[in-house]
């Protein structure tokens, strides 16, 4: 049951508790504040582009009654056919792919227009309310060449997807959930690179470094469309740092 997925509390009942949902183990933890890094790559087993890690705990700071708390989400990435994407016009309004015009004579020709990284955010339902509204910015990761820190340049969602789409999970779970969802066509990410002149082999070729990325869902202060350094934040990959990070949320600190 994901009766006890929100955080503070066990935080070891909240990671488990989503892990069993997501039918595997899930080892890293982010503030919804904080960057998420992911990594795209071409799979040479399969020949299919993988995205990693699948999924990751996000943690919602939120206020309640002068109290400070914290909500869980479980956020889930993933590639997908076109096909996959559900043809109600919500979703299709959570699609961002600058291709979709073309002729499908013109789009078979380009190797990455019919796969898409999903994204999507699990919340329980009575939670949503309290939690900040996303608002999402992301963007490929370079390192610079004279000063050898990563950076990335920043684009904001909203420029890219209409809306993200929302639809209450009915699977006879309580409490119910919340899923949040968007997709973003390979050929967009790789117009992104190619934007900013990063390379983006690894979107084709198998024997290359994965491609390094990063989103940020709570994104309510920073510049959008500039390039930034990224700052040491960095993900929780165990849980004693976590609770590390509930504590300094309480009054007082």
């Amino acid at each position: 049951a994901l009766i006890a997925v929100g955080l503070p509390g066990p935080v070891g009942t909240a990671i488990e508790a989503w892990s069993d949902y997501a039918n595997g183990s899930i080892s890293h933890v982010a503030k919804a504040s904080s960057f998420v890094h992911f990594t795209l790559r071409m799979d040479e087993k399969t020949s299919r582009r993988v995205v990693e890690p699948r999924h990751v705990v996000i943690a919602f700071p939120v206020r309640e009654e002068g109290k400070h708390k914290t909500h869980s989400a479980l956020f889930s990435m993933r590639v997908v056919l076109e096909k996959d994407i559900p043809k109600d016009p919500e979703c299709q309004s959570a699609v961002a792919n600058h291709l979709r015009f073309k002729s499908a004579a013109e789009r078979e020709l380009i190797p990455g227009a019919d796969e898409y990284v999903a994204f999507e955010l699990l919340s329980r339902e009575h939670e949503v309310p309290t939690q900040q509204p996303l608002r999402i910015s992301m963007g490929p990761v370079r390192t610079d060449e004279q000063t050898g820190q990563k950076e990335f340049v920043r684009v904001d969602m909203g420029q890219c997807i209409h809306q993200i789409a929302a639809i209450i999970v009915e699977d006879g779970r309580d409490p119910r959930l919340v899923l949040n969802q968007w997709w973003m066509c390979i050929e967009t990410l790789r117009l992104l690179c190619n934007v900013d002149h990063i390379d983006c082999a690894a979107l084709d070729k198998p024997n290359v470094p994965p491609q390094e990325w990063v989103i940020r869902l709570m994104d309510t202060h920073a510049p959008i469309n500039r390039r930034e350094e990224i700052a040491e934040e960095k993900l929780y990959p165990d849980i004693e740092t976590l609770m590390d990070f509930i504590d300094d949320q309480r009054p007082g600190r």
